[in-house]
């Protein structure tokens, strides 16, 4: 089924009243932008963002018939797998985003017989951003909320996801003078700050968490811009590494605010600022919600050359599928 089948099932069955997306690391991060989408631009649906053991150990009251529990693990991460049986449980429709067999070869696939519905996914640079997670996620966000509630710039946000791809390799090619400079000059340190807000907070926290700390070993707060002067610019130094990633959007004042005192207090920092890719080939109306997708594109070619100089293996961990955890 495609997506907006899946959502049309879903709403033909039960009055829909919340939804929840459970997922771990990267997968949690990928589900950013749906979440702040529909926390933004719904009226009656509630929505949360739960890291799958949390979704497990202190399930929501609020999770019952009347929701969906949307699960996104590429090979079914435990558990999330368990977090959606939870969901089940509760008497939730469940909906699991997960790999596509014929793209990963042998895999167990216990998310995608743990949920009622499900929706693969690919990601890889060599492939259409639509084919993967985030977008995917994106996309079943829009529609949810366009036929449970409707949307005004529904036509926009397909217009967006229709030339989303092309936006993003032409991002990627405007930036490619930034990620030389970044990985240049941030590859001998142990500790990068990643700040940022609204629709780019989850490409903040991808980059953090997963390019930098388990990728590349290198230590990484994620400040959100609004939090940022309620104590961690206390550890602003000329010294200290900051990127800054700044969103279209409504909270572009928050990211503008922290860039301002970057610029009369810090100096070890960069500035990657979403308004200076190809984001006017995206509807105005809509420009912001898809701010945090082409970052994290773009974000993933500073990965690539900051490995490369470094001369680390991006895919040797230490302890992930090493050892007991």
């Amino acid at each position: 089924m495609q997506i907006a089948e899946i959502v049309r099932d879903i709403l033909s069955k039960n009055t829909i009243d919340s939804i929840f997306f459970v997922a771990c690391g990267g997968s949690k991060a990928a589900c950013w932008s749906a979440k702040y989408f529909l926390e933004t631009e719904a009226k009656g649906l509630k929505t949360m963002l739960l890291t799958s053991n949390e979704f497990v150990y202190a399930t929501p009251a609020a999770c019952t018939e009347h929701s969906i529990v949307v699960a996104c693990s590429l090979r079914g991460t435990p558990e999330t797998v368990e977090a959606l049986r939870t969901g089940a449980k509760r008497g939730a429709q469940t909906v699991a985003f997960t790999g596509d067999p014929a793209f990963l070869g042998d895999a167990d696939y216990a998310l995608a017989r743990a949920g009622k519905y499900m929706v693969q996914y690919r990601n890889s640079d060599a492939l259409p951003c639509t084919e993967g997670n985030a977008v995917k996620l994106f996309e079943f966000a829009v529609e949810l909320l366009y036929h449970a509630e409707g949307c005004k710039n529904y036509a926009d946000l397909r217009e967006g996801l229709r030339v989303l791809d092309d936006v993003m390799r032409e991002s990627v090619c405007k930036a490619a003078s930034r990620a030389d400079e970044f990985a240049k000059e941030y590859a001998e340190k142990d500790t990068i700050y990643v700040i940022g807000s609204g629709p780019a907070y989850g490409a903040a926290y991808a980059f953090s968490i997963c390019s930098l700390m388990e990728i590349s070993w290198i230590h990484s707060p994620t400040v959100h811009s609004g939090e940022y002067f309620h104590g961690p610019f206390e550890t602003t130094s000329p010294t200290l590494p900051m990127l800054l990633l700044k969103s279209e959007g409504a909270t572009r004042p928050l990211d503008e605010r922290v860039e301002r005192f970057l610029q009369q207090h810090a100096g070890n920092h960069k500035i990657l600022d979403a308004r200076e890719l190809a984001m006017d080939k995206l509807p105005e109306s809509v420009r912001g919600y898809f701010s945090g997708l082409v970052l994290s594109r773009v974000l993933g070619s500073y990965l690539k050359k900051l490995g490369e100089i470094r001369r680390h293996d991006t895919s040797v961990r230490r302890y992930m599928w090493q050892v007991e955890y």
